[in-house]
């Protein structure tokens, strides 16, 4: 399908606004597929974390088919990213009932029950079903670590770090059990260690930079971040040191290196509430206002970037009117 390949090829480009327009488009223009493209709007929103809207669009979806199981798994989705948990949980054992969708909907029920913290009933639903090892391991890990099943849990870590020894989420879950088991200056010490081995995968490195910020060691920090940068690391290593820059009163080194992110990933909420901070902190609005009106000209379709450049104008103009003689000079008593 031609046309799917289009819209395929925008989500895989990060262009989620544009993807949703053209699903909205297709939709209109063939109303016997309208739920499918509908469908495919709600998952290009979801994408550029329009959740609010997705939700809308599902139920629109589900009032034109109220069996489509596809619909409801994507309302579920976008109701547990809003915080809407119980909702997400409702829709998710709805979705249940639907083989096409029983495993996609299993899964969201365990995200829903790992949100509420129902630990024990993590462990009984996949002791039910018959999910993949690999799609429950994470959930296993989590239940058993909050139910002081520390052991168990780093048993668990190790088996799923020797089936994938790269494997990011193992890795960081075992990080925080051993912390529990042995102390977070002992865990620092065996990650100081392991990130010097230069046949270790650099996650290794990521975890010590981060055991490193915990501790307040920001400069060793910052060193581990450039050695990563230097090996040529993805762009999550300088989005770290990005962080790690604007938190600790480093925001003029900062702020370049969050601009340089906005411009791979303009939706990156955290990036933009970093960088604002960071230069609210030392009091630059006129650079943010400069960078956004660029950042606006490279993706035009990214009509949050109006929005943040009105609440920043607004802000200076509030501050100056606080500032004006005016507004100094109190009024006269009667």
């Amino acid at each position: 399908m031609a046309v799917y390949d289009q819209f395929k090829k925008l989500l895989s480009a990060g262009k989620f606004s544009e993807a949703a327009d053209f699903a909205e488009k297709e939709m209109i223009s063939n109303p016997s597929s309208q739920v499918f493209w509908l469908n495919q709007q709600i998952i290009a929103l979801s994408r550029g974390g329009k959740y609010k809207t997705a939700a809308v669009l599902a139920d629109r979806a589900l009032a034109l088919e109220p069996q489509n199981p596809y619909s409801l798994i994507l309302r579920s989705d976008a109701y547990l990213h809003l915080g809407a948990v119980d909702k997400a949980l409702t829709g998710y054992e709805e979705a249940t009932r639907y083989f096409k969708v029983v495993n996609r909907a299993r899964k969201g029920i365990l995200e829903c029950l790992t949100a509420l913290k129902e630990w024990q009933r993590v462990l009984s639903c996949i002791a039910q079903w018959d999910l993949p090892h690999s799609d429950t391991i994470n959930y296993r890990i989590k239940a058993l670590s909050n139910l002081k099943q520390t052991d168990e849990a780093i048993a668990l870590c190790e088996e799923w770090i020797q089936q994938s020894p790269s494997n990011k989420q193992a890795l960081w879950l075992l990080v925080q059990l051993e912390i529990v088991r042995d102390g977070l200056e002992q865990v620092v010490c065996k990650y100081e260690r392991i990130a010097k081995i230069p046949s270790k995968a650099p996650v290794y490195g990521e975890i010590y930079a981060s055991l490193c910020r915990k501790t307040g060691r920001v400069d060793k920090a910052l060193i581990q971040y450039e050695k990563l940068e230097r090996k040529g690391q993805d762009l999550s290593i300088s989005r770290q040191k990005a962080f790690t820059l604007a938190k600790t009163g480093h925001e003029q080194e900062a702020i370049p290196l969050l601009e340089e992110l906005l411009r791979f990933n303009p939706t990156d909420i955290f990036l933009h509430r970093s960088y604002t901070s960071a230069n609210n902190r030392i009091k630059t609005p006129e650079r943010i206002l400069k960078f956004y009106h660029e950042l606006l000209c490279l993706f035009p379709e990214e009509k949050t970037l109006l929005g943040r450049i009105k609440k920043i104008k607004n802000k200076v103009e509030n501050t100056e009117k606080k500032d004006s003689p005016q507004s100094a000079q109190k009024p006269v008593e009667q």
